[in-house]
């Protein structure tokens, strides 16, 4: 029953940010290359904090917003470690980071 529930917050959440577990895949690389030595605790708490600092959700849905976070980190986490193992914040970081942070070029852009 309670999974029914995070899936159905997480489900309206994405409704109003579209590109939510874009932002939580972002801010997972950050924390990996940020503080690498600290635990998967500190990291994932690191990640909701950011996000709640960035996003703001209906206020009907702000009770709820550390469940949503911490239910969209524990996805995004378990599926890059079904992916690449439990070192997937090398190998996605150096595949995706360079991709996010590169400076825009003005051709790019029309």
């Amino acid at each position: 029953m309670f999974a029914k529930i995070k899936r159905w917050l997480i489900a309206r959440a994405e409704k109003v940010v579209p590109s939510l577990r874009l932002w939580v895949l972002q801010i997972v690389l950050e924390a990996e290359n940020r503080i690498p030595g600290e635990s998967g605790s500190d990291k994932r708490a690191y990640v909701i904090k950011a996000l709640d600092e960035l996003i703001r959700l209906p206020v009907w849905l702000e009770p709820f917003d550390g469940m949503i976070f911490g239910a969209l980190v524990d996805l995004i986490c378990s599926r890059l470690n079904a992916r690449y193992g439990h070192i997937w914040g090398d190998v996605v970081s150096k595949d995706v980071m360079p991709v996010v942070s590169e400076e825009v070029r003005p051709d790019e852009l029309g």
